[in-house]
């Protein structure tokens, strides 16, 4: 007997929703640029996130509280860099830059994670790697200098665009440093 799968168990979907929830943050966040504070519009998203994964996640939470209770500050440091100051500076780089600037720059997140995982970690790296590094990059490249590769040394970038870098290496650390979270085991189960 064939076992049936869930919808969200496929990679595509959940690569593609996840691109297109980060694009729709950026345009909301433009939209709401100086009616509504940045640090606002975290507090707001995050607490609406949590009613709703409380919804979802509670019989886990409760499986797994003498973990997480343990492990709280390991948690909340994690969540509050990874989550509260990535977004309160692309909040804030919004309010100075336009949301195509902040989804390109933030296309160079992944590059961050790998440069920093091998210099931090001297993480081995594939062929392949090194390929969807330089493929990216050139990507990144492209659509920054509108394909004018040989143009890039007369871009400027602004307030916005510097902010939403050190927001992309805020959260490059954040990620990195979750590999070394072997004194805090407090992850999902694997039926979540």
């Amino acid at each position: 007997m064939q076992q049936k799968t869930s919808i969200f168990a496929n990679p595509f979907l959940l690569l593609t929703l996840t691109a297109l929830f980060w694009a729709g943050n950026a345009i909301a966040r433009k939209i709401a640029a100086g009616h509504v504070s940045p640090f606002l519009l975290t507090w707001l998203r995050w607490l609406f996130a949590c009613i709703v994964l409380f919804i979802f996640a509670q019989k886990f939470i409760r499986r797994g509280f003498e973990t997480i209770k343990k492990h709280w500050k390991f948690l909340f440091i994690a969540g509050a860099i990874g989550f509260a100051v990535f977004n309160n500076l692309m909040y804030l780089a919004l309010n100075h830059t336009s949301a195509i600037n902040v989804a390109i720059e933030q296309a160079a997140m992944p590059l961050i994670v790998f440069i920093l995982n091998y210099l931090l970690f001297r993480t081995k790296v594939t062929s392949f790697q090194v390929i969807g590094f330089i493929v990216t990059l050139i990507g990144v490249s492209v659509t920054v200098t509108k394909g004018n590769l040989f143009g890039l040394e007369n871009q400027s970038l602004n307030a916005g665009d510097l902010i939403m870098i050190g927001a992309i290496m805020v959260y490059g650390t954040y990620s990195v440093a979750l590999k070394n979270k072997r004194n805090c085991p407090a992850t999902p189960p694997r039926d979540f």
